[in-house]
């Protein structure tokens, strides 16, 4: 069995790389644009691309969109559970006679130590 390792980063400076493959490929899993683009720059490349290969590199980049906005929206979700969870815990804190330096010096975020002090 023979592999091929190519590595791909957006370190490359890619407008003035004499490699064509690490040129294509950088431009392929550029993140910055739709399948529609990369399709055409892949015709640009000289590639002959089937109806069904259009097809799929557009698929490929809704689907990878749909995966990051999910991510996103996940970790969203966990900041907003986190950020609940520690504001709960510093109004109880609070009330039990801890301070703000406390609070602060356990590792609870500034603004969400002020706002407890707030709505304690």
């Amino acid at each position: 069995m023979n592999a091929i390792i190519i590595n791909i980063s957006g370190k490359h400076d890619v407008a003035n790389s004499t490699n064509g493959l690490i040129r294509m490929l950088t431009d392929l899993f550029d993140n910055r644009m739709d399948g529609m683009e990369k399709v055409e720059i892949l015709e640009a490349y000289g590639l002959e691309l089937t109806k069904e290969v259009k097809s799929e590199v557009t698929n490929m980049c809704t689907y990878a969109t749909a995966i990051e906005n999910k991510g996103i929206e996940k970790g969203i979700e966990v900041g907003r559970t986190t950020g609940q969870n520690d504001l709960v815990e510093a109004i109880r804190r609070l009330r039990e006679g801890e301070s703000r330096e406390e609070l602060l010096a356990s590792g609870l975020d500034e603004h969400t130590v002020d706002l407890a002090m707030v709505v304690k």
